[in-house]
């Protein structure tokens, strides 16, 4: 019998991809949720604008898809702009802290984690482009690091609003963009660390900070 769903080449694409993670963000009210939601949206666009890259902003699509999740969403960067993201994710971390205390601290935090990998773009039902892939779920992972390394991220950040980066991206970062070029904004590294998600597959990553008000002058 013929399938019935009409199956399309696959179309993998490898590339960037953030995953925003709220603080407690479903213990928040309907209105405070829709808030967070509107700050994450122009959080994006700030950054991209304030981290000042040539690069970035000569490319007018930085962005190739967003994807909601329940306490956030996954950012698909353009893959022309794969290698920039942890950059991306340092400063939008910082937008986002600020605007949350500009509306009153409406959400109490705000965790970043990025990882280089594959993701299959797909239309759904609505006729939006979607996406999916293993690159997204192993950025998943990144996020749900267990308790240890949560205590290592905290203390290495100072607070629960930690960014962390996959051996992957991190590897493909340093070989697009040179750090010593933000050494005076504090930005620091640690070394790695490796653990294994419920599958028993093993992750390594890093934690990466900056000082808290910068969200430009690169």
């Amino acid at each position: 019998m013929p399938s019935p769903v009409a199956i399309e080449p696959i179309r993998r694409l490898k590339t960037d991809i953030l995953l925003i993670d709220v603080v407690d963000f479903s213990l928040l009210s309907d209105e405070d949720q829709y808030i967070t939601v509107l700050i994450i949206n122009t959080g994006l666009a700030e950054a991209m604008n304030y981290i000042g890259l040539p690069v970035v902003m000569d490319e007018p699509d930085v962005v190739q898809g967003v994807v909601p999740t329940g306490d956030g969403c996954y950012v698909i960067l353009n893959p022309k702009l794969a290698g920039f993201s942890p950059i991306l994710a340092l400063g939008l971390r910082n937008i986002l802290l600020f605007r949350s205390k500009q509306a009153r601290r409406v959400f109490s935090g705000v965790r970043v984690s990025v990882h280089f990998g594959d993701v299959i773009p797909f239309k759904d039902a609505t006729g939006k482009v979607n996406f999916i892939g293993s690159g997204m779920n192993d950025c998943a992972r990144l996020q749900s690091i267990p308790d240890h390394l949560k205590k290592v991220a905290e203390h290495f950040s100072n607070d629960k609003n930690w960014v962390n980066v996959s051996r992957e991206c991190w590897d493909h970062s340093t070989s697009r963009f040179d750090y010593l070029r933000i050494s005076n904004m504090e930005f620091k590294c640690s070394d790695e660390y490796s653990f294994k998600d419920k599958h028993d597959r093993t992750h390594v990553c890093r934690f990466l900070e900056m000082s808290r008000v910068w969200v430009s002058g690169l």
